[in-house]
């Protein structure tokens, strides 16, 4: 299956799309699609549609568009490595709880949004940051990733620590609007 990858810079964006899930390597997709019809259709099919120099011009702009991206995904598929990505990942990970551990809040909360940025559907990094933000007071931000945190399709094997964190969440809320009060 790892020779599969290299069948994805034929079409432009999709190992970006598929490789890193970068929305834009869709929109280059659908828009290189857009093109490509555009251009059989005013050769093959309906040739009135636009003059001959026009249709060369997309013609031209249509394989700049292909071997550009090309040129792109082969160069991103040559520096990915899955295991690598995994370890630095793991590293990462593991630094960040360390400085949890240690108290080390501010740098802990950088290396978490670091791996998170990195892997947006790390659900891990997700619950240790909501229970950073809880810790240091930041409520919203850490009821508001909560709630994001129970839209990513791995949330599921980690619904009880993440009903665990809503509810420690609204219970800190709801001292502070107690204390508030008084």
């Amino acid at each position: 299956m790892r020779w599969a990858r290299w069948f994805t810079p034929l079409w432009p964006g999709l190992t970006q799309l598929w490789f890193s899930g970068a929305w834009w390597g869709l929109a280059v997709g659908c828009g290189f699609a857009w093109l490509l019809n555009l251009a059989v259709a005013s050769t093959f099919v309906w040739t009135e549609w636009i003059d001959p120099w026009q249709r060369l011009g997309v013609w031209v702009l249509l394989g700049l568009i292909w071997g550009a991206s090309v040129a792109l995904s082969f160069r991103q598929l040559l520096g990915y490595d899955p295991d690598q990505t995994a370890k630095t990942a793991e590293d990462l990970f593991r630094q960040a709880q360390r400085e949890y551990l240690s108290g080390n809040w501010i740098k802990a909360e950088q290396l978490l949004t670091q791996l998170i940025t990195k892997n947006k559907k790390d659900v891990e990094a997700h619950l240790m940051l909501v229970g950073l933000l809880r810790r240091t007071g930041q409520l919203a931000e850490a009821s508001d990733r909560v709630r994001r945190l129970t839209t990513l399709d791995a949330a599921s094997k980690w619904s009880n620590q993440i009903s665990r964190e809503r509810q420690r969440s609204e219970e800190h809320t709801s001292e502070l609007q107690s204390h508030h009060d008084l």
